[in-house]
């Protein structure tokens, strides 16, 4: 086909590109149209590379492996604190051989700015 080239689809074919998506996620654009065109030399023009880009880009949004989701955790000074108790029996701590049965209170801040 000399002067007509076909257009790039990722359609669930075989081995097509969607297939080799499924199997290798992390599969650059510019890798599978280097096998595409190498499974067929007159089928595709360079200028297509972008195209299957833009498509495989789409067909990772729809079809791929969901991404890690992450929320900012902003903490402003000041604003938060920890606090801890322990128990502190275990330790046999006496006063005038008396058992002294306390907890150990452990409190911070996040710290304020300079």
């Amino acid at each position: 086909m000399i002067g007509k080239h076909e257009p790039i689809h990722l359609r669930r074919t075989g081995a097509g590109p969607a297939s080799q998506l499924e199997r290798d996620p992390a599969l650059q654009g510019s890798t599978l149209f280097a096998l595409l065109c190498e499974r067929h030399p007159d089928r595709y023009r360079p200028t297509q590379v972008r195209t299957l880009q833009r498509h495989i880009q789409q067909w990772r949004v729809l079809h791929g492996p969901d991404r890690e989701v992450m929320f900012a955790q902003e903490h402003f000074p000041g604003e938060r604190g920890q606090s801890d108790f322990t128990h502190m029996e275990d330790l046999g701590v006496t006063l005038a051989g008396v058992p002294f049965p306390h907890m150990l209170h452990h409190g911070c801040r996040s710290p304020t700015p300079m």
